[in-house]
């Protein structure tokens, strides 16, 4: 799936590109995961999310040519606990 998104007078256009990515962060590692590439018209560089099953998102990252740098990253999880858990 595709989608765009008019923000700050910008086109940002979004992209559904994995549905099974196996994604390892501080809480622990999470299957299946969605992942959520979006790219501003005129800005280097890309955002990256990704969303656990039954979680939510588990990670934001920013990608350029140089690599990807994470940015908010879910540090621990517990099922059934509704504490914040970000950095």
């Amino acid at each position: 799936a595709r989608w765009t998104a008019q923000i700050g007078g910008h086109a940002y256009t979004y992209e559904i590109v994995s549905t099974t990515r196996s994604v390892t962060v501080n809480a622990g590692t999470f299957e299946h995961c969605l992942v959520v590439h979006g790219r501003a018209d005129g800005i280097p560089g890309a955002t990256n999310e990704y969303y656990a099953p039954s979680v939510g998102r588990i990670l934001t990252s920013f990608s350029t040519d140089n690599g990807e740098r994470r940015n908010i990253e879910l540090l621990s999880y517990k099922p059934g606990d509704m504490t914040s858990g970000y950095k």
